[in-house]
């Protein structure tokens, strides 16, 4: 039978139970998303925040960490590989997105899934997920990976990651707030109001 791993407890709730449930809710977030696309549902593609999506590729980012923090409260070792592997995908398909940025190539890695129409007007990769959205998911998939490894080291990593990625995370719910939606390019606040959970 599979067994949950024991931790301590937070507001009376186990850190597994409480970490197996955020982790189930980012997963069915982006699979809401991703069947929001296929169906061409507006409101499961942005949560009703507003007329800016969440991209594909950030979807199955999403889909992919939260299956990860579920594998992850589990102790058989199938199941820490299994997290490894989808930490290093986290971390791949988010430094492509980060890379095409940098670089200013298209790795056509953003259209893979579908292809997104601009609706707004004034995005010029509409099908790209944003910067900081990715740079999020590389320090989260880095976080999960160091947690699938055995022994208690690269704690001071781990919390260095979430620290960075929730103030990314804020910083970008912020502008969203207080500034012009226009002028929000590089944020796009579903996925940073989705991200806090995960990151806090």
């Amino acid at each position: 039978m599979v067994r949950l791993q024991k931790e301590n407890k937070f507001l009376n709730i186990p850190y597994a139970l409480l970490t197996a449930i955020i982790g189930l809710a980012t997963a069915v977030a982006g699979l809401l998303v991703l069947i929001g696309y296929q169906f061409d549902i507006f409101n499961f593609k942005t949560f009703g925040l507003g007329a800016v999506t969440m991209r594909p590729n950030a979807a199955t980012l999403f889909l992919l960490s939260g299956l990860t923090l579920l594998l992850l409260q589990l102790s058989q070792s199938s199941a820490k590989w299994l997290v490894r592997i989808f930490s290093l995908l986290i971390i791949l398909g988010a430094l492509i997105s980060l890379a095409e940025y940098v670089f200013t190539i298209d790795f056509r890695f953003d259209d893979l899934l579908f292809r997104v129409t601009d609706t707004t007007g004034f995005l010029s990769d509409p099908s790209r997920m944003a910067a900081n959205t990715a740079l999020n998911f590389v320090l989260l998939g880095l976080v999960l990976f160091v947690l699938s490894l055995p022994g208690k080291s690269g704690l001071w990593f781990t919390e260095f990651c979430l620290v960075t990625a929730f103030s990314i995370s804020m910083v970008g719910l912020l502008v969203f707030i207080f500034e012009d939606r226009k002028s929000t390019r590089l944020n796009s606040s579903h996925t940073d109001i989705s991200r806090m959970p995960s990151s806090a």
